[in-house]
Parts: C-alpha cells; structure tokens; sequence
C-alpha cells in the first residue's frame, strides 16, 4: 500500500506518459506504455527482492554487517567525489 505515494514511482510515471504518449490513440498509448513498464519492472523487482533475501542471510553475520557498512559508508563517499570536484 506504501507505493500508492512513493514520489519517485509517480514522478516516473508522469515522465513516462508526458514523453512517450502522443494524444493520437491515447488509451492504447498508455497501455503500451503501461505494458513496457511492467515487462521491464517485473524481473527489476524480483531481482530485486532475491538479492535482498540472499543479503539478509549474509548480513546476520556481524562482521559481515560491519563490512557492508563500511563499504557502503565508502561508495557513498565515492559518489560525491563528481559532485565536490570544481567543473573543467
């Protein structure tokens, strides 16, 4: 029920419709549109949901947990790093 307001998921979906759906043949436009999104958010979501299950059983070990951490806490760094860079 949680993703009825998640903001990315409407942002996405308003993008979606705005740029891929002409006012010729509107209803059969968003339901190719709708249909694309499905096909390619359906595995994206299982996949999603598998590695998460697989992660769960390594992260239950603590120095796996304090790995991952910190790994993450590194690749979040990382990304600022275009960010604070001055522009050339």
């Amino acid at each position: 029920a949680f993703q009825w307001i998640n903001p990315k998921a409407w942002i996405m979906a308003i993008g979606a419709v705005a740029t891929y759906t002409p006012q010729d043949g509107f209803f059969s436009n968003i339901l190719i549109v709708t249909l694309v999104y499905m096909v390619i958010n359906a595995p994206c979501i299982i996949a999603w949901a598998g590695l998460g299950t697989m992660l769960r059983g390594f992260l239950g070990d603590a120095r796996f947990l304090r790995a991952f951490n910190l790994a993450m806490a590194l690749l979040l760094l990382a990304s600022l790093y275009p960010a604070l860079m001055p522009a050339t």
